[in-house]
């Protein structure tokens, strides 16, 4: 009998399925689990990157909704924090949330996006 994998194992699985599925709202969600997880003390996003959640996450962050948009910055800067840092760089991050800085259309995100970008940059020194 195969071995069952770990509820959170599958759930996590699922999250980072609905962050790349066609439904907005599905998106949003996941990107509302995300954050619950990253403020879970004690939770490892280990097993969000090896399951390959960092491009689904990143993807987010080109999303027309604004709140979805927030999210996205806000999931990057948490799992930054969280040790990330590498991961998201490769990713692409840097490039992405510097745009985003400079000229998104919703002038609060510029601002958490530059706080985001800041913080990465500082870790990426560290």
């Amino acid at each position: 009998m195969a071995e069952q994998a770990p509820v959170e194992t599958k759930f996590l699985e699922e999250v980072i399925r609905d962050l790349s599925c066609d439904d907005p709202e599905s998106r949003r969600k996941a990107l509302d689990a995300i954050m619950t997880f990253a403020w879970y003390p004690g939770w490892e996003p280990a097993e969000f990157v090896a399951l390959g959640g960092l491009p689904a996450l990143v993807g987010r962050l080109g999303e027309d909704d604004e709140k979805s948009r927030v999210q996205a910055v806000e999931a990057v800067e948490r799992l930054s924090e969280l040790g990330v840092t590498p991961e998201l760089v490769k990713e692409g991050v840097i490039p992405l949330l510097e745009r985003m800085t400079s000229g998104d259309r919703y002038r609060p995100l510029r601002m958490i996006a530059g706080r985001a970008l800041a913080k990465i940059r500082r870790r990426m020194r560290e």
